[in-house]
Parts: C-alpha cells; sequence; structure tokens
C-alpha cells in the first residue's frame, strides 16, 4: 500500500492500494518474511523484505569453478567463461557521457542564476536535476540487472565449490621464456579453482 495522500484534509487523507512490479517473482506460499524495509530516492518507492527458507540439505556435484576479477573482463572463471565488463560496453558509455553533459548543464544553470552570494533554484534546473535523477538510476539499474544475471548465471551451473580472488595485475599477458602465453587473469582462474579444491581435500580429511 501507498502512503498517505497529500492532502493536508483529515477526511482527504487515506491509504492507497498500488501494483507489484515483482508479483511473479515473489514467493507467497510457505514463506515467512521479515524486516521489511521501505525507501524512497526521489523518484521511486521500494520495499525490501526478508524470506526465511528451509536449509537445502543436498550438496551440488559438479566441478567447482575459479572465478577473477578483472578490468578488462568483470570476471575470467576457470572454465574458459568470460563475462566483459559492462562499463566497456558502448551502451553504458553512451549513458556516462550524456550524465556529464547533464552535470555541466545544471552547474552552469546554476552560475547563470546566481543572485549574490547564493545560488537561485529555477523551476527549469528542478526539471534538470529529475533527468539526472532518472539517468542516474538507469544507469545504477543496467549496472545491477548485468550483475544478477551474471551471478546467476554462474550459481546455475551448480558448482560444488567457488573459489574467488580480486587482486589486480598491470600486465595482463604472462610470456614465459619457453615461450608459452597465456591471459594472466584466466591462469589465476585456474589457480582459484585448484586452491579450492584443495581446501575441500582437507575439510574432507579433517
Amino acid at each position: 500500500m501507498e502512503g498517505f495522500s497529500t492532502s493536508r484534509k483529515k477526511n482527504k487523507q487515506k491509504l492507497n492500494w498500488i501494483r507489484l512490479a515483482e508479483h511473479s517473482r515473489i514467493p507467497t506460499e510457505n514463506v515467512k518474511y521479515m524486516n521489511p524495509r521501505i525507501k524512497h530516492d526521489r523518484l521511486n518507492w521500494y520495499i525490501t523484505v526478508g524470506i526465511e527458507y528451509e536449509s537445502s540439505t543436498s550438496l551440488p556435484s559438479n566441478e567447482g569453478i575459479g572465478i577473477d576479477l578483472g578490468i578488462k573482463y568483470l570476471a575470467i572463471c576457470s572454465d574458459e567463461h568470460k563475462y566483459l565488463n559492462i562499463n566497456k560496453t558502448q551502451r553504458v558509455k553512451k549513458l556516462e557521457k550524456r550524465k556529464r553533459r547533464l552535470q555541466r548543464s545544471i552547474s552552469r544553470k546554476y552560475e547563470n542564476n546566481k543572485e549574490g552570494g547564493s545560488y537561485c533554484k529555477t523551476s527549469n534546473i528542478i526539471k534538470r536535476e529529475k533527468e539526472l535523477l532518472k539517468l542516474d538510476r538507469r544507469l545504477t539499474n543496467t549496472r545491477q540487472n548485468y550483475l544478477h544475471q551474471t551471478t546467476s548465471e554462474m550459481v546455475k551451473q551448480e558448482p560444488s565449490f567457488i573459489c574467488i580472488e580480486d587482486l589486480k595485475l598491470s600486465d595482463r599477458i604472462y610470456r614465459c621464456e619457453c615461450g608459452n602465453v597465456i591471459d594472466r587473469d584466466y591462469q589465476a582462474a585456474l589457480n582459484l579453482k585448484r586452491y579450492g579444491e584443495m581446501i575441500l581435500k582437507q575439510q574432507s580429511v579433517a
């Protein structure tokens, strides 16, 4: 439900029902909801809740994977899967460029409407600031959605373990004296996979 209406008259204040955007994705049976939170980002209202599920007793038996987080790529996996860095795509670069232009435009309008030592916020500035909020929200949603899709794809493979390291090197390609050439990120992912396998063996022995 939405909050009270904007009217100040008591007889006009009432709770309003709103549509749920995630209707088909939120479980409604045999679940317990906890800690509801409501927030507003100056554009939209959001409600977040925790859902209590029974612990899973089944363990995945597929081969584990090592994941190295990179710069050129978001992640490189030991199974040779590569996930692009979305910040390097033309889509995000175009939105970032548009954001910078809008920020400069707002700054110029503040300077042009300066009165003495204070700034005057005109209706045009308010309109541009709202456009900037929408653009910033779009960028955030684009990045978060890509991260959710990427992690979901990894988890759906049901690996027996996932081992992650985020240390970076300036030289992305390793060239051995023997003539072997390999991408450092991929080699790191393989090393992480072997490390994860070693830890699992130690735990099974203990």
